[in-house]
C-alpha cells in the first residue's frame, strides 16, 4: 500500500510549485525577490522564514485547506488511516522508542483522542512498523 506516500508526493509537489521563497539572509531575500518578479511591499510573510506576494495568499490558505481536508479524506478509510499510521510511526522509529506521539501529531491525530475503531487500526499499523523494523 502506498496510499499515503501517494498523498505526500502529490502534496509536496503543489507545494514545491506554489511561487514562494524562504530568505535567512539578505541575500537570499534579494534572490527571492527576482524569483517571484516583485518588490518587498508586494510580500507578506509566512512561517519558517518564507515569503509569498501578497496577491497569492488566498491561493497560499486554500493550498493548505485543501491539504487538510484531502488528509482528512484519506484517514477516514481504513486502507488509508492504516497506511499514513504506519508510514508516519516507522518514519519517528516507533519500533525503537515506542512513543507514538509525534508520528500521530504529524497526522493531526492524538491517541487520546482515537475511537476505538481508530485504536485498532492503529494497533495493527504499530505492530506492522514493528515487524517490519530491523534492529
Amino acid at each position: 500500500m502506498n496510499i499515503y506516500k501517494d498523498f505526500k508526493r502529490a502534496a509536496e509537489q503543489k507545494l514545491n510549485d506554489f511561487p514562494m521563497f524562504f530568505a535567512f539572509d539578505t541575500e537570499q531575500f534579494n534572490e527571492g525577490l527576482q524569483k517571484l518578479q516583485c518588490t518587498q511591499q508586494e510580500l507578506t510573510r509566512i512561517p519558517h522564514g518564507g515569503f509569498i506576494r501578497l496577491r497569492d495568499l488566498r491561493a497560499y490558505q486554500d493550498l493548505w485547506s485543501d491539504y487538510e481536508a484531502e488528509l482528512s479524506a484519506l484517514l477516514s478509510t481504513t486502507e488509508g488511516f492504516v497506511d499514513a499510521v504506519y508510514y508516519e510511526l516507522c518514519n519517528h522509529e516507533y519500533a525503537l522508542t515506542y512513543d507514538a506521539q509525534q508520528a500521530l501529531n504529524v497526522l493531526g491525530l492524538d491517541a487520546d483522542e482515537l475511537t476505538p475503531a481508530q485504536q485498532e487500526l492503529f494497533m495493527l499499523a504499530a505492530q506492522k512498523c514493528i515487524d517490519n523494523t530491523e534492529l
